[in-house]
């Protein structure tokens, strides 16, 4: 990045996703922006955002007076997509603010299993990606499963022991760390590309359920059992974690933010994997960060009180 500091701007800090790399951006690069700014519509989380260095900027989709005004004098935008029914409307609304803002440079945080996918809210990210392909100025991350994901599983393993997945034991994916997206979203925009430049980042290796509960029990020397479920049974647990409460923590969702749309999506994207169609392990992140992703032992010896089986 040149001497001169600029305004970042990330979309959908309501949502996990948007949350986690506003709250990364700002704990780690707070200092190389001139301001970072959140756009939500839950007014609840303004104090929070503040108490990072993010500056909040509530927004209406139905008004595009304050889209445009929460985008006025932004550099770069990054674009998260909004976990409720009307996100491509709402996508389209925010483009449109875009233009009429004159945003720099627009990075859209896209889903790797949106390729070759049938299901409606994995299509959604490709009508998405359309509308932001009419920005000049655009690039597309798409990024595999999060591990943080994981955090939605451990009321199932503290409480019985078990890991349940919609997927066959054997069935493959390539999980990331959210906080390497957030390492190649700081890259991006620091040295933006000129535009039209698609992304897709996973973690070190492609691995299987089985192997998570593998690699989960070998780090806390515990007994977790992996087991194939339905995607019925796995959206009413989903949906029964919605009532639950518990503190906020860093790059663990909450509650509310568990919303239809995203047990649709979670449901979707292990139905991609299940019919063997999930993106393997690429090289794209170690191309973006000159490094391999973090290695999901990692991930679970940093969080084993969320993970270790109370029994």
């Amino acid at each position: 990045m040149s001497g001169e500091k600029h305004i970042i701007a990330f979309s959908s800090v309501d949502s996990f996703a948007g949350e986690s790399l506003v709250r990364y951006t700002a704990t780690k690069h707070r200092n190389e922006f001139k301001t970072i700014r959140g756009l939500l519509r839950d007014e609840s989380h303004q104090e929070e955002l503040k108490k990072i260095g993010v500056e909040p900027h509530l927004i209406s989709y139905d008004k595009p007076e304050t889209l445009e005004k929460a985008l006025e004098h932004v550099d770069y935008l990054v674009f998260v997509v909004e976990d409720d029914e009307k996100r491509v409307q709402e996508a389209e609304h925010l483009v449109n603010a875009v233009k009429k803002a004159g945003v720099k440079h627009v990075l859209l945080i896209s889903c790797s299993s949106t390729e070759n996918s049938e299901g409606k809210r994995l299509h959604e990210y490709q009508e998405i990606e359309q509308l932001v392909s009419n920005i000049e100025k655009h690039s597309i991350l798409r990024i595999s499963w999060p591990y943080q994901a994981f955090f939605l599983w451990t009321k199932m393993i503290q409480d019985e022991g078990k890991f349940r997945l919609a997927v066959k034991k054997e069935n493959k994916f390539a999980p990331i760390d959210i906080r390497d997206v957030g390492k190649a979203v700081h890259k991006i925009v620091t040295n933006p590309p000129e535009s039209h430049k698609k992304w897709t980042i996973t973690g070190p290796e492609t691995i299987t359920g089985e192997d998570v509960v593998k690699k989960l029990n070998s780090t806390l020397q515990a007994h977790v059992e992996f087991e194939e479920t339905t995607p019925e049974d796995l959206k009413k647990y989903f949906e029964s974690l919605k009532k639950q409460d518990h503190d906020s923590e860093d790059f663990v969702p909450r509650s509310s933010q568990i919303t239809k749309v995203l047990i649709e999506l979670l449901l979707e994207v292990q139905e991609h994997i299940k019919k063997g169609k999930a993106t393997e392990k690429t090289e794209d992140l170690k191309n973006l960060i000159g490094q391999e992703g973090e290695k999901l032992e990692a991930f679970f010896e940093g969080n084993q009180k969320h993970f270790k089986p109370r029994n």
